[in-house]
């Protein structure tokens, strides 16, 4: 399950500790609920000698329920918990709903920030024209997040079967994709993933209402170097929304796009990430 830290007001924040434990750290933000970031990119990180910290947003896993939370409240978690484990400065690795998180962290607190790495990055889901290209499961959620948030929660109770949410993921897979789920170790953890997050309907409706209407921070405030990773075949959060992202942002490199890859098939850019979050 991880470690825990208890944080000023008395909640608790559960996280994993994985790759270099010597390494020059990097804090990996994926979307709701989720740990398969942190954990498809440790061997990388062991083999690039960086440290990689997976914190578990409130309300899942061993992490206490906030149910009023913005995503600027994440902000100082994620800095207490670097102050618990003796951490200054770290590197943020992020994915898909795990980006406004990052993103706040780089904007509240721009003196812990070495560099921020994105994979599949969203942009505010709130502004107009964000959905534009965008198909896939998660389409009807943000949507409805964003038109009856009331309604997520009661959808989510209904529709929480691990198993065909895990299948219906792997329909239709695209090249890299493919490959990356034929590894056994990937797909268990994508099942295993599937699974954890499903346990938590009513933190995951939370974050997608969040991560559907404005951030509650200004991206011009990101002074932070940032690099963003994407598949060319992402339907999810296409490469175009990549594109709108880094042009809000004030120090974005190049969008890196990977042929014939979606979301698993970016496992192979996590090396390059990892090295920009830590800026090598």
């Amino acid at each position: 399950m991880g470690t825990e830290a208890t944080l000023p007001d008395g909640r608790v924040l559960s996280y994993l500790d994985l790759g270099d434990p010597t390494g020059t750290p990097v804090m990996a933000l994926d979307g709701p609920g989720s740990r398969a970031l942190g954990r498809a990119a440790k061997p990388a990180a062991a083999e690039l000698g960086v440290r990689v910290i997976v914190p578990d947003r409130p309300g899942f896993l061993g992490s206490t329920p906030q149910p009023e939370r913005a995503i600027v409240d994440w902000v100082a978690d994620a800095t207490t918990l670097a102050d618990a484990l003796g951490i200054d400065a770290f590197g943020l690795l992020g994915q898909s709903a795990g980006t406004p998180f990052a993103l706040a962290v780089a904007a509240r607190a721009p003196d812990r920030v070495l560099a921020v790495a994105l994979c599949g990055a969203i942009v505010p889901l709130g502004d107009p024209g964000a959905l534009d290209g965008v198909s896939g499961p998660m389409k009807p959620l943000f949507v409805l997040a964003r038109r009856a948030p009331w309604a997520l929660r009661p959808l989510l109770r209904l529709t929480s079967n691990p198993d065909k949410a895990a299948d219906r993921a792997l329909k239709d897979l695209p090249e890299k994709d493919r490959a990356a789920m034929e590894r056994p170790e990937l797909l268990a953890l994508h099942r295993e993933t599937t699974a954890e997050i499903m346990r938590f309907p009513v933190a995951f409706a939370h974050e997608v209402r969040l991560v559907a209407r404005q951030w509650g921070f200004d991206l011009a405030d990101v002074q932070a170097p940032v690099g963003l990773w994407v598949g060319s075949e992402d339907r999810t959060h296409p490469p175009g929304m990549s594109a709108r992202l880094a042009a809000r942002l004030p120090h974005a490199d190049e969008v890196h796009v990977v042929p014939g890859a979606a979301t698993f098939g970016l496992i192979e850019a996590y090396p390059d990430a990892l090295r920009f979050a830590v800026r090598r």
